[in-house]
């Protein structure tokens, strides 16, 4: 005879109908889909353990006492309490299919299955889909544009043919369907709830049995058993351990979307991206209409890829033409102190334009402005200058800015600035369709190039006729018929082809 859980006497030799039951939180919760799970004589609901600490809603780090200030973010007045007075047992799930199995012989049948969202981009980026049975984390800044993204993502899978639930925590239901209509993704298969509570989300899941949710946002969602606000570090925790384990149990696909802090990291702990199984930025400035998809983590395939989009009335398109938004003069112009070069941003290549204007300065210090580039890698390259080049630019003002307001961080820009700086300084225009590759060393080195065979090709398809770089052999080999390419070893070898331009 073994006994359950209800102290009911169950016969070994006897079949029993039992109930299938699985802990999906600390309360048990029961799905009614699931069979094959037998009940244990083990308590699914640990002791209860009373506990207070510290932590920073900014970026969960964790402390025995209130400090007015976090010691790794530094943010102030952040740090609050969080009462840990809850369930601390785990239940145990007694089934077959959950039991040790040999590697050698799980099928590799369903790992090639992948879930179409009718974004090409996104799904290219994903490995060719969303893998059945993940948690996808979507993060970006508020007004991006990612509820707008996963109602695209929404819509299409559900004209696709599968059931999607979309939990809208933050918004309306009325705000959706308005936002819905516009883009035309309204669809029979498409439902909506606003449920703020993750026991009660998981209720509507079981009920009605989707393909996909999408939780719009992790940090509006609350967990009844923790005191703290939603949002809070252990509230977001204890939010997608429910979600994870309730994926995993039913196959059930799962798209988060996440905020982000002031800072631009992920709101919430850290372990927040360690739980999920890919992690994508949605990145984009409110005044532009471009928006790009960073794969920061990927489980089912490859990182570091990135989707530029385009902003539109109808919703988020793949950007074709990319340079027409970096680039604001024309790129066949013969200009002074305006340079162009070829800007790797994770795999994605577009021509970037350097602006830059020299003058007499006019009071006490000469001044440095920079904007679109790190204002110390602008004092390193001036420093560089005046040392090697015999420029001095200590009685002169010093503007550098990169079109259109964009962030430029490629360091292969550097011997373009440069150019840009002689050009500007001589007052000589720099001729047109050539272009200047190169990171300049501290001591007036220029490195190899990276990626050269993105770049080159990119200079090739605008029509550049001239490129001046520290090449290798092979890359000469492969583009010498193709564009005209001048080698340059150190910072003075450019101010002697400056010179001779």
């Amino acid at each position: 005879m073994l006994t359950n859980n209800n102290s009911k006497a169950v016969d070994c030799g006897q079949t029993t109908s039992v109930d299938p039951v699985v802990a999906l939180s600390n309360k048990s919760i029961e799905l009614a889909n699931f069979e094959g799970f037998i009940q244990t004589d083990r308590p699914l609901i640990g002791k209860t353990v009373a506990k207070k600490r510290y932590e920073c809603s900014n970026c969960g780090q964790v402390t025995n006492k209130w400090i007015g200030q976090c010691n790794i973010c530094k943010d102030w007045n952040s740090i609050i309490e969080v009462d840990l007075t809850h369930n601390s047992g785990v239940s145990t799930i007694n089934s077959p299919g959950y039991r040790a199995q040999k590697l050698s012989h799980i099928s590799m049948e369903d790992s090639s299955t992948r879930i179409k969202t009718g974004f090409s981009a996104y799904d290219e980026l994903m490995g060719g889909g969303l893998m059945p049975g993940s948690v996808n984390l979507l993060g970006g800044e508020p007004g991006s544009g990612k509820s707008t993204f996963t109602l695209q993502l929404a819509g299409g899978m559900a004209h696709a043919g599968l059931k999607v639930l979309m939990v809208s925590a933050e918004e309306s239901i009325m705000q959706v369907k308005s936002r819905a209509c516009r883009l035309g993704v309204v669809s029979e298969n498409l439902w909506i709830t606003p449920e703020t509570d993750i026991e009660k989300i998981i209720t509507e899941v079981q009920d009605l049995s989707p393909d996909v949710v999408i939780v719009d946002s992790i940090q509006t969602v609350g967990h009844c058993q923790i005191s703290s606000f939603p949002g809070s570090p252990p509230q977001v925790r204890a939010v997608t351990f429910e979600i994870i384990n309730l994926a995993r149990l039913t196959g059930l696909t799962v798209l988060i979307v996440g905020q982000v802090t002031k800072d631009g990291y992920l709101a919430g702990p850290k372990v927040l991206e360690h739980m999920v199984d890919s992690v994508v930025m949605f990145n984009g400035d409110r005044a532009s209409m471009l928006r790009t998809l960073v794969v920061i983590k990927n489980r089912f395939g490859s990182c570091d890829e990135i989707a530029v989009l385009e902003m539109t009335s109808k919703g988020l398109n793949l950007a074709k033409d990319l340079n027409r938004y970096f680039v604001e003069s024309d790129l066949y112009s013969q200009m002074v102190g305006t340079c162009f070069v070829p800007t790797v941003e994770m795999q994605q290549v577009h021509i970037s334009e350097i602006q830059t204007l020299v003058s007499k300065f006019s009071g006490q210090n000469p001044r440095r402005v920079a904007e679109g580039i790190d204002s110390g890698r602008l004092l390193i390259l001036v420093a560089t200058l005046e040392k090697y080049c015999n420029i001095k630019f200590s009685d002169r003002d010093i503007f550098l800015s990169v079109s259109k307001n964009n962030k430029m961080a490629d360091k292969v820009a550097d011997l373009s600035i440069c150019t840009a700086l002689l050009s500007s300084f001589l007052n000589k225009p720099i001729p047109r369709g050539t272009a200047f590759l190169g990171e300049v060393s501290l001591n007036g080195n220029i490195k190899p190039i990276t990626m050269a065979k993105k770049r080159l090709n990119e200079l090739h398809k605008l029509h550049f006729e001239t490129v001046l770089g520290n090449f290798s052999e092979n890359d000469f080999k492969l583009y010498k018929n193709q564009i005209g390419m001048i080698k340059v070893d150190r910072i003075t070898d450019l101010n002697k082809a400056f010179m001779g331009l």
